[in-house]
């Protein structure tokens, strides 16, 4: 090989990395800005605090949460057999009031518009009362501390 060659490839090699390395900074800065855009819009609202229940403004806009819930019954309800929870993998009570879709549905005003967000039931968050868990878990959670009241 020719030393002009060498010189040429390795310089050639540095550049590619340099563009390579400015183009990831460049989508990494750029999502960074999307996301901090999209989390400037996010309202959040503590609906469990004495100030929940004041007069909220009506602007016309409907949020929805929709929840799917694990079971196992069959579809007319009936519990699942001893051979088919075998054949699903599953026990008797495994996270049988555990939530598996969570949908947060956001539908404009006019109706123009329906933005709807899945949150993933693996996401850690901190349940008040019982620290960082799933969040597939807090209705379960919810669900016995009301029992006890």
């Amino acid at each position: 090989m020719r030393r002009g060659a060498g010189v040429f490839a390795g310089v050639l090699g540095k550049v590619t990395a340099a563009l390579v390395a400015a183009a990831v900074l460049g989508v990494t800065g750029y999502g960074w800005f999307l996301l901090r855009d999209f989390n400037r819009r996010v309202v959040v609202t503590d609906v469990l605090s004495p100030q929940a229940d004041a007069e909220r403004p009506l602007d016309g806009t409907v949020d929805i949460l929709l929840v799917g819930m694990d079971s196992r019954t069959d579809a007319r309800g009936r519990p699942l057999s001893a051979e088919q929870r075998k054949l699903l993998r599953v026990n008797a009570g495994d996270g049988e009031v555990n939530t598996d879709t969570i949908i947060l549905v956001h539908v404009a005003s006019d109706t123009s518009r329906a933005v709807a967000v899945s949150i993933p039931r693996d996401s850690y968050v901190d349940i008040p009362g019982f620290g960082m868990h799933k969040i597939n878990s807090a209705y379960p959670r919810g669900r016995n501390v009301e029992r006890e009241r």
